[in-house]
Parts: structure tokens; sequence; C-alpha cells
């Protein structure tokens, strides 16, 4: 075990959200079990790592824990993640000795080929790069929650864009059966590929025609839209209602339909299918019969 990162979350001067990270590191956990040992959400983790203060009572939790003693901090560990090994602390692994290899991207995606699915591809691969995500976020060029959706499994089918642009920023290539799964559940037999999307962030709203739907913070779907033309186009005209907002609207996804005719099919089938869930549609077309 190396002391680099002990030294650094042991020292009070340092930058709290350092010796976060540090900490991570060196006990290679999820910002999910650091969460969960003191009592907070992953994502409120990925904020202090990215620079936010914790509320006083946080705070005192987090320097509570950093200051414990390292039997103390596994038995915690292991009270809060049960499939915890202490054989990886401060990402080492039996691979590490390959990291200089001239076909190290091959040999990464053999080493993730364990991970079943993206979101656990994804979390393996960013702690073994020693990055958090913030940190992964900015590299990869895409939002914080789209991260951190993905790895809390939210997000479920992220755009194809997103995915290599997340495994670009990590230079390792995604395992074929993560892939393959992947393609298996975006397949809608008869239209195409069902993908999630961030409705809030401008630059990932899908610009091909089709069908979308929003979810609120429960993740119930309440509005389904469609677009002929630019699904980022008719986004676009939502973003000025006072529904569109978290967390009223907090996830969206979409499929490509490409012909017009069953685009307006499919969006008039999914809002009877959903009834009274398809709240904002449902205002709609009552404000629409009053007028």
């Amino acid at each position: 075990m190396t002391t680099q990162n002990q030294s650094v979350y042991k020292n009070s001067n340092k930058p709290l959200k350092n010796r976060i990270h540090s900490f991570r590191l060196h006990f290679s956990i999820s910002q999910q079990t650091f969460g969960s040992i003191i009592g907070v959400s992953a994502g409120a983790v990925a904020h202090y790592e990215g620079g936010a203060t914790p509320n006083p009572t946080n705070k005192q939790a987090i320097e509570k824990l950093l200051a414990s003693s390292e039997a103390r901090i596994k038995e915690l560990i292991n009270e809060h993640d049960p499939y915890y090994s202490e054989e990886n602390e401060d990402g080492e692994s039996e691979n590490d000795g390959n990291a200089d290899d001239g076909n190290a991207d091959e040999g990464n995606a053999d080493d993730e080929a364990g991970d079943d699915d993206f979101a656990s591809w994804l979390t393996s691969s960013r702690l073994k790069k020693g990055l958090s995500i913030p940190e992964l976020a900015s590299l990869a060029g895409v939002a914080i929650p789209t991260i951190y959706n993905i790895e809390n499994r939210t997000s479920l089918n992220p755009q194809t864009r997103t995915r290599e642009k997340i495994a670009t920023a990590l230079q390792v290539k995604v395992p074929r059966p993560v892939l393959d799964e992947l393609d298996e559940q975006e397949s809608v037999v008869g239209l195409g590929k069902l993908q999630d999307f961030p409705p809030h962030v401008e630059a990932e709203w899908p610009s091909c025609p089709g069908v979308y739907v929003l979810y609120d913070v429960s993740q119930r779907p309440i509005y389904v839209g469609k677009s002929s033309n630019s699904i980022a186009a008719r986004l676009k005209s939502h973003a000025d209602r006072f529904w569109f907002k978290k967390p009223i609207v907090e996830y969206g996804a979409y499929i490509e339909v490409n012909d017009r005719d069953l685009c307006l099919k499919l969006e008039q089938v999914l809002i009877k299918f959903l009834k009274s869930n398809a709240v904002i549609n449902k205002q709609s077309v009552e404000t629409a019969k009053d007028t």
C-alpha cells in the first residue's frame, strides 16, 4: 500500500475536495460508498470533490472519517460495501504492471470484461484512473449529472456519442459484451434504439426526428412529445415553460423515428398508454379544450 494518498487525506491543511478524493483512491471506494458512510448521497460527494462546501454537520462527519484509524475505516467500508476488497487499495491491481504495454487499450478492455453492464464498467474504469465524477465529466466534455446518472443506473441507455466521449476520456475501450448488452437494451423491435439524454443540458439534446419522454425526479413519465424534424428544436420550445424545470423534469429518453406518420401515431399511443401519468400532456389537452 502506498502512502501518498494517505498523506493527503490526513493533512487538514489540504483542500477538503483533495482530501476526500485521495481518501477514496487510497481505499479504492466509490463516491456512493463514501457518501453512505457519512450519510449523504453520491451526488453530494461529487459536489464536494468538485469544490462545494459541506454543511457543518456533514463536514464534521467527513473530518471524523478522515481522522479515523485504517482499521476502523475498513470496518466502516465493509459495513457499507459488502463487495469491498482490500486488494485494490490505491487503485492497484494485478494488471498494473501492463500499464505501459503498447496494447494498453486492448488490455484494459479485457480487464473490464468482468463488468457486465456499462454502469459497472464506467465506475470501475473511472476509479482505476483515479478520477472523480466531476473530473471525468470535464475530460469527456459532458455534464456532471450525465456521469452520475449513468453510474447510479438512472440513465440506462446513454447516447452513443456520450459513451464515445467517456471512453475517449478514459482512454479505455468499452468491452464487446457491454456494448452488446447496450444494443440489446436500446433496441425496440421495428423502430430502433431508445436512448437517454439529459433534458437540461442543451448541448446533449438529440437533433434527430422522433418521439421523446420526459420523467420527473421519481422517474415517472410525465410528458410525451414528438418532432418530425428535430427533437432538440422541440425541447427548446419547452425551455421557458414553468414545468420544464427540476424536479418536475429530471430525465429524458428518446427514440429516433424518421417516418412522420409513425412518429405521430407512436406519440399518441404512448400518451394513451401512460394515461394520467403524462400529467403535462393532460394539462395541455385540457387547456386546449378550454380555449
